[in-house]
This record gives C-alpha cells, structure tokens and sequence, in this order.
C-alpha cells in the first residue's frame, strides 16, 4: 500500500511544518472571542498531523529511529513534558488546567517534528524559502488594513513576534554562496518586509525584533566566514539599528520600554517548568550552534550559515518572550519552535558516521497494519478537538454580543454550545449564569454558578455573580458571604465591585452600594461603567431624599391640620 511507504509519511511531515509556518502569521479569525482562536487551532491540527506522521513512519518501518546526536536535545525536551503531565494529571481540576497541557505539548512536537525532518540542507533551504514568503505576503497584509483594507488580517502589533522569529529565516536564505541572485535579492526584499513590520509594531516588538537581529549578526559574523556572511551580519546590524530606533519612537518621553523580566512564566508554570524550559531551549540552540561550527569547518558554508542563523534566532526570539517582549504563543512562538527543531536538526547532518539509535517494535506486519488503522480513527477523532474549539470561540463570542445587547435567549442557547474542551469553557458557565440572572432565573443562575466553582473555585468573578444572585433572591446574609470570599480573592476588581454596587443598590442597602462604587471610582476614575454607576445610585439618593422631603412635608401638614382650631 502506498500509504504504509515511510517516505510518503516523512513528506507529510515536511510540509505540513512548512504549511504551519506560511499559514500561522494569517490564520486570524474576526468573529471569535480571541482573534489568535484560528492561530492555536491551526498550530494544534498541525502538531496532531506531525504526531500521526510519526506513528504511521514507525509502523511502516516496524521500528522508530533518531540520529545520536538528537539525544542531548531530547532528553530535556521529555523531562519538560514529564513535568508539565505530572503537574496537569496532579491538578485538582484537570479540564480547566487542559490549556496549560495543550499549548506545550503542541511546541513539543513542533520541536521534535522540525528536529528530525527538517536536518537537511534542502529541508532548510525550503523551511527558509516558506518563512520569506509569509514574511513578504504579511507585510503586503499589514501594509493593506493600515491602508484601511477591511480583511481580516493581523496588525503589526500582533506580527511582532513573527518578524522577530522570521527574521533569521529570511536571512539565512541569502547566505547561501552558491545560490542565484534571484534567491539573494528575494531575501533581501523579505528582511525589508521584516524591519517595516517590526518599524509598525509597538516599542515592545521593535525590541524583540532589535535583540533578535543583534543575535543572528552575532552568529552569522562570529561562526561563517565569506563576503555573503559579512553581508548578511551587516544587514543584521542594520535591522538591529532600525528596531531600536522604531522602539525609541514609539516608547514615550523619547526612551526606549524598559527590558523588564517576565516572571508570568514562573507564576504560570511553576519555577521548576520555568528551569526545564529554559534548558530545553539553550539545548536546541547550543545544538544548532554546534552545528554551524561543525559544518564550517567542513567546509558546508551554505549548511553552516542555516545552522548558525536559525539557532541564533531561536535563542533570541526565546529571551524576547522570557523578558516579555513577545508573547510565548502565537505564529512567532510556532515558527521559532520550528527554527530550533531545524537548527538542532543539522547536527547529525555535521556528523555523517554517527551513530542511528533505533527502537524496533515488537509486532509483525500484520499487526502494524491493524495498528495503522487505528491510528487514522484515533487521528480523525482527536482532530475533532480543534476545530470544536474554534467553534466554541465563535460561539461564546456571539453569546457575549447577544449578552450585551440584552437577547438573553439567544445569549444563553449559544453559551450552551461551547464545549468543554475549549479554554472559554469556564467563562461560557459564568456567562450562562449571567443570561438566566437576566431572565429573571436567579435560582438557575445559581445552578450554572454551581457548576462553574467545581471547575475553577477560586475565581473571584464567580463570586460576585453568585452575590448578585443571592440578591436578586433577597438572600442578603448569604450575598454578602459571597461578596466577602469575592473581596478577599481580588480586592481590585473593578467590574465586581460595580456588580456588588448594582446588586446591592436594588436589594435596598444604599450605603453598601456607594461604598462599593466609590472603591471602583478610586481603582479606575475614568471608567464610564463606574461614571453611570455612581450616577445611579446619585439618582436614587436624591430620589429617597425627594420621598423622605416629601414625606416629612407631609407629616408635618397633618400635624398643623391637627393643631388648627376647627
């Protein structure tokens, strides 16, 4: 069968890692909640394919191998894993800790995929000839909705970090001294497209951009020898020049932001990820660089300046993310996970009479044909789980405007729709309770709530919605309970406190409702949610100072018509 040729599954792996990296900087989705939904399940659909590619390769063989230069790089990368699966199987609540397991484990295969199919001098002329176009067409993109084009395209902010990452593909697809001219000039127009992405970005992204640049200049200069390196270091320089110029533009009072280190990771993932992560990184990149040593001193100039450029870039676009200048996610992260995976790659190709480490499997062939088989079902239904996602994004989107709008009906069928498997699948509980508070069902509203604290207890909106439903059912005691565990879990949280506000200005209690706003007012003067609230409950006061006015004029009128001599 043609499907079980392992070449056949190899190719499939290759392209579809070149179609991830030309498809991520544009796989924006307009109608969801988060417009990077497409991106994430795009990355996800890809690292599925690469997982089934893989499996399919080693079954058609009868036997799984790696290069043994492959194992230094391996070895953190599954330690990083192990970790992440330990602390996702040892969370409490394991769905709604299911995006922290995803997005690792997505880069992982990534990582390993661009590792062992793309070690190669034509796999990386191609990974790099792929990342120049996307570069190009972006800038096309970003240059036309600037223009005011109404596609739905990504802006240079949210590019940042794909100019950043595909700054040093586009580079190494110019260092090659034995290709044509066309292939330089194409380089040189994609680094162009490059810096004027990174020149619109904001100061933050300049930034990475500039790091990014300074690195690859660094590696490129230090480690390839030739006038086509010398070119490419000084155009490097150039690049570096330009984002930090474009950072001091953009950052005000005329200095560049502040390279401050990002501490979400450790928060995020724990201290001991964070450190597993870093070494899984540093030992892709010191694996490309070794690379690049190697193959300079045989004599691979084209093979040694892909290496040292994309490791170097990888490194960068690393520490850019670990000081916060980028995010860890998105088309950049997907893309430089790819670079390292290639860059790593090229060590073996250093090393021709290494060793090949080999697991074979202990099933005959008629076997492995079963396992085939079940393999494509399990793929088919994993693959599932991307595109439900995306689907929940859009609709918790929808259910959100519909929310606002006051279509409470509408709001709650569609919240009913987002499946569990999608990160907005906590916020989509509370905002069902938030659609039958609307209709008049605070005692459903609680049952939505309910479900909602077995999945995240200690969310602190959660509370606040739970304390206006206990209110709207004249439960006081047990709202203020609520509001209490709300207050203590985030004391600034200016959209509860407005809640508590309402909540308690239409049970009755006018001075916990002024209390409640004027913390909001002191947290965010300017907000017209907080403006409308104090003015609502101004309203009321003068309305029960009215009726109080009233009623004393009243009294005291009843009082005289006593006294008053008949």
């Amino acid at each position: 069968m043609k499907n079980s040729d392992p070449a056949v599954w190899s190719r499939a792996a290759e392209r579809t890692l070149l179609a991830l990296v030309f498809l991520a900087p544009f796989a924006v989705h307009g109608r969801t909640f988060d417009p990077a939904a497409l991106g994430d399940a795009l990355a996800q659909a890809a690292a599925l394919t690469l997982a089934l590619a893989a499996t399919m390769k080693g079954l058609a063989r009868g036997r799984w191998d790696a290069p043994a230069g492959t194992a230094a790089v391996l070895l953190p990368l599954a330690a990083f894993l192990a970790w992440i699966v330990a602390r996702w199987a040892a969370a409490p609540y394991r769905l709604a800790a299911l995006p922290g397991l995803t997005a690792p484990l997505t880069a992982a295969l990534i990582l390993t995929a661009a590792l062992l199919e793309l070690g190669g001098a034509r796999q990386a002329a191609r990974f790099s000839f792929w990342c120049a176009a996307a570069a190009v067409l972006a800038a096309v993109a970003a240059a036309a909705r600037r223009l005011g084009a109404t596609w739905t395209t990504p802006g240079p902010d949210a590019l940042a970090g794909f100019a950043a990452a595909a700054l040093a593909p586009a580079l190494a697809l110019g260092l090659d001294p034995e290709s044509p001219p066309v292939f330089r000039a194409f380089s040189d127009l994609a680094v162009a497209a490059l810096a004027a992405l990174a020149a619109a970005s904001c100061a933050r992204g300049a930034e990475a951009f500039a790091l990014c640049a300074l690195a690859v200049a660094a590696a490129v200069g230090r480690l390839i020898p030739g006038p086509r390196a010398r070119r490419g270091a000084k155009i490097a320089l150039a690049c570096a020049v330009i984002g930090g110029a474009a950072a001091l533009i953009r950052a005000r009072g005329g200095a560049a932001a502040a390279l401050m280190p990002s501490t979400s990771l450790i928060f995020e993932s724990g201290s001991i990820a964070a450190a597993l992560l870093i070494w899984t990184w540093a030992a892709f990149a010191l694996a490309g660089l070794r690379a690049a040593a190697e193959l300079r001193r045989r004599g691979a100039a084209s093979e040694a300046g892909d290496a040292a450029a994309l490791a170097a870039g990888a490194a960068a676009c690393g520490a850019a993310a670990g000081l916060g200048l980028i995010s860890s996610a998105g088309p950049g992260a997907w893309l430089a996970c790819a670079a390292a995976g290639a860059a790593a790659g090229l060590l073996p190709l250093a090393r021709p009479q290494a060793v090949v480490r080999t697991m074979p499997l202990p099933f005959g062939r008629d076997a492995r044909r079963l396992l085939s088989g079940g393999a494509l079902g399990l793929f088919a239904a994993l693959l599932a789980a991307p595109v439900l996602r995306l689907s929940s994004d859009v609709r918790y989107n929808r259910a959100l405007a519909e929310l606002r709008t006051g279509r409470y009906d509408e709001a709650l069928a569609d919240a009913d729709r987002v499946r569990a498997v999608s990160p907005l699948y906590p916020a989509a509980l509370e905002l069902r309770g938030r659609a039958l508070a609307g209709l008049g069902r605070p005692q459903d509203a609680l049952e939505a709530y309910a479900r909602l604290d077995g999945l995240v207890p200690d969310f602190a909106r959660l509370h606040a919605r739970r304390a206006q439903a206990y209110a709207a059912l004249g439960d006081w005691s047990a709202a203020a309970r609520e509001r209490a565990r709300q207050d203590a879990l985030s004391p600034d949280d200016v959209t509860g406190l407005v809640a508590w506000s309402r909540a308690a200005r239409e049970s009755g209690d006018l001075d916990a409702a002024r209390t409640a706003v004027a913390r909001a007012a002191a947290l965010s003067p300017n907000d017209p949610v907080v403006r409308d609230e104090q003015a609502s409950n101004s309203l009321l006061a003068r309305r029960l100072a009215a009726r109080q006015a009233a009623r004393r004029t009243a009294q005291r009128q009843a009082f005289l018509n006593k006294r008053r001599p008949r």
